[in-house]
């Protein structure tokens, strides 16, 4: 047996690239950690990060008083139009260890570190390199501020995401006769999550009937039937309302011209690089074997179910950062599967080629560069939450606080319909004029009947000053020097009206 030994130089070459690579690592787990670090120090904060927060949790708080989610538009209680999975989940796990704001954070925080285990998981699969499977979870990592911190929030997307991605991958790595079965019911629940996830089922199942209609069959059976089989019982169970809030009202929002765009410029100005890179896999396809045919394939579909997914969401008026989740883990695991291949194709001997991959992959770090003390709650978050807390506690009986759910809880008082659920969302289009027209005429009787000892709402919210005009005065304004919450919409004013 002959043995090709390397020579001295050769040698030193792959030692210096060897200790590039080291050196590489330091930027994903850079990233991995002060990602993992902030949301512990965030996760515990007793108020609310994001304005939305209390909301979403007042949906599991209401499960948990043994009532039904979806129902009749109403003062004690309205549904954003999300399905009901993390809200269900949430609630379990608030029955369990106490209702605190911390237990669904946890959930989302346990959903994104999962998320990122899962890439690793595949890109490894795909690849065998530990390197770029730590580089591709550092990808996704690193994009934690700018989708606005929702890897840990009280909000469904990091629950929806993990769900979905889950899906993919026991589609792409599952062996076992189940695996089939196993992935149409996790996109069941990542569906019954987030409406967003259906084009990711359509791509999945399409991709299946080119490949295998058997397990296409299968797998379409099997996530209809759990479909249908929730949609009945939540219709019955809501009175026919189940559809109107996660089906008939989404679609009546319609798309925002001058946001169509908007998602080319979120990538190009916060991905460029994994824009670059990400379709060199495909590119392979065209010379490779028909193995890696049929891997880009799949590769294929994913891509354009993600990007389906964050466009229209982006495009949507509601739309934000938040919603280019679904296509920024596509671009991660497209990234550093295309990065290893590139490098493949330059050969290890190639070391202008590998160092120049080597800084792409720096650059792409280097341009989501962030303060992680900028979302840490400081001292003065929790002083000025307090005095706004004690402001609600100071009124005897109930105080109708229109843009914080659960807060008024910490006071002593019982939260009601949130002002985005009643007002913002069935504004438009004409599914929702009778949802409108019941929920105004419950708050104008509420109103009427001085049903609220105090009613602390932002400048200028026309849903309920038209309502409040002789009924209510003004006593005063509650002004902040800083936002009470780190992200979303922030005010730092809020008139407080009493009954004349």
């Amino acid at each position: 047996m002959k043995v090709k030994w390397l020579s001295t130089g050769k040698l030193k070459e792959v030692i210096d690239q060897a200790e590039a690579r080291h050196l590489m690592l330091i930027f994903p787990l850079l990233y991995l950690v002060v990602f993992i670090i902030t949301s512990v120090l965030r996760i515990g904060f007793p108020y609310q990060l994001s304005w939305l927060e209390g909301a979403v949790m007042d949906h599991s708080r209401w499960i948990l008083q043994g009532n039904q989610l979806y129902g009749p538009p109403s003062v004690d209680f309205t549904p954003f139009l999300y399905p009901p999975f993390y809200s269900y989940v949430s609630a379990f796990f608030m029955k369990i260890f106490g209702v605190h704001i911390l237990i669904p954070r946890l959930v989302s925080l346990v959903s994104s570190m999962l998320v990122l285990v899962l890439i690793w998981r595949l890109v490894k699969y795909e690849t065998g390199s530990n390197f770029y499977a730590l580089v591709a979870a550092g990808f996704y990592a690193s994009f934690y501020p700018f989708v606005r911190c929702y890897f840990d929030m009280v909000r469904v997307d990091a629950v929806f995401v993990f769900l979905m991605f889950l899906g993919v991958y026991i589609l792409r790595t599952g062996k076992k006769p189940y695996s089939i079965y196993l992935s149409a019911f996790v996109f069941y629940l990542a569906v019954f999550t987030k409406q967003q996830a259906l084009p990711m089922v359509g791509m999945m199942g399409l991709f299946l009937l080119l490949q295998n209609f058997k397990k296409f069959l299968k797998f379409t059976l099997t996530f209809c039937l759990l479909t249908f089989i929730t949609i009945l019982y939540f219709q019955q169970a809501s009175d026919g309302w189940f559809l109107f809030y996660v089906y008939k009202f989404p679609l009546s929002h319609g798309f925002r011209s001058f946001l169509i765009t908007l998602i080319f410029r979120d990538l190009l100005l916060h991905a460029p690089v994994l824009v670059l890179i990400g379709p060199y896999l495909f590119f392979k396809a065209f010379k490779g074997k028909n193995d890696l045919r049929s891997r880009v394939v799949f590769y294929l579909f994913f891509s354009i179910a993600a990007f389906g997914i964050s466009w229209a969401s982006r495009a949507h008026g509601g739309g934000a950062e938040n919603v280019l989740m679904p296509i920024l883990l596509c671009l991660s695991v497209l990234g550093a599967v295309s990065f290893w291949y590139f490098e493949q194709d330059i050969g290890a001997g190639n070391k202008k080629g590998v160092y120049f991959a080597f800084l792409l992959i720096a650059v792409h770090f280097g341009i989501l560069i962030y303060n992680p003390l900028s979302l840490i709650p400081t001292k003065k978050h929790y002083q000025w939450n307090k005095k706004f807390v004690d402001l609600i506690a100071s009124f005897e009986g109930d105080v109708l606080v229109t843009q914080f759910g659960y807060i008024p809880t910490l006071a002593g008082k019982k939260t009601f319909a949130h002002m985005t659920a009643v007002s913002f969302g069935y504004s438009r289009g004409g599914v929702s004029i009778k949802a409108k027209g019941i929920i105004s005429r419950k708050f104008r009787k509420a109103i009427r009947k001085k049903q609220f000892s105090a009613i602390i709402l932002r400048k200028k919210e026309s849903f309920f000053l038209s309502k409040m005009r002789g009924i209510y005065k003004r006593k005063g304004r509650f002004v902040t020097p800083i936002p009470l919450v780190l992200h979303g919409v922030m005010h730092q004013e809020w008139d407080i009206y009493v009954p004349k």
